[in-house]
């Protein structure tokens, strides 16, 4: 599996960073990472000379993986550990039954569980109301938020990944490379009703390119 230990800054650029970047460190070290490294404007340059900010954390132990090698790594210890991954196997009725679950599949075949996880993604609301004998009460209610990304169509500006200081609903217009070096920039947040709307509004950049100049 590929992984790169590039490092990432996350950078504060209003005018009381440290109001900003303090809690981040002090929860950080709540949850055991203690590598998180406070640096002022200057050092932050030093380390990126196209960055701005008044001030950054850096943590050097953040890298980026290649995803797909991820998952095909977490499928083949699954599989070693005796469990079967189905893929495109639609679930078209659950049942709650005495002593766990009975599922049936888009082809007839029923499948009895004594647990059950719910891991549907965007549609795990929906599964959750569609379970017969579960109150429907219990069910989330979605709320769907899209994340829009922008790649840069020339050589990286920098070496580490670049993030806003978190916000409401995510993370900011934040810079990420992928394995081949490539800037991306994203996501944004963008409520929408539909789950499967996964188009981009190329007219976004401009808000995009605000965004990013703050950094």
């Amino acid at each position: 599996m590929r992984f790169k230990p590039c490092g990432k800054l996350i950078v504060g650029t209003h005018d009381e960073p440290l109001n900003q970047l303090l809690p981040i460190q002090n929860k950080a070290q709540d949850n055991g990472v203690n590598d998180l490294v406070l640096l002022d404007a200057q050092q932050a340059r030093d380390l990126e000379p196209e960055l701005f900010c008044k001030a950054a954390l850096l943590s050097p132990s953040t890298g980026i993986v290649d995803s797909h090698s991820l998952m095909l790594s977490y499928q083949g210890d699954f599989e070693n550990a005796g469990g079967v991954v189905v893929f495109y196997a639609s679930v078209n009725r659950v049942l709650v039954k005495d002593h766990g679950f009975e599922l049936t599949m888009k082809d007839d075949t029923c499948i009895a569980s004594r647990y059950l996880v719910n891991a549907a993604g965007l549609l795990a609301p929906l599964l959750a109301h569609f379970i017969e004998g579960y109150a429907s009460s219990f069910a989330p209610q979605p709320y769907y938020a899209k994340g829009n990304y922008f790649t840069l169509s020339r050589k990286s500006f920098f070496q580490r990944l670049i993030y806003l200081v978190p916000e409401a609903a995510g993370l900011g217009v934040h810079l990420t490379l992928d394995m081949g070096n490539q800037d991306k920039f994203g996501p944004d947040v963008q409520w929408v009703d539909d789950p499967l709307d996964l188009e981009v509004d190329p007219s976004r950049g401009d808000s995009f390119y605000a965004e990013v100049r703050k950094y």
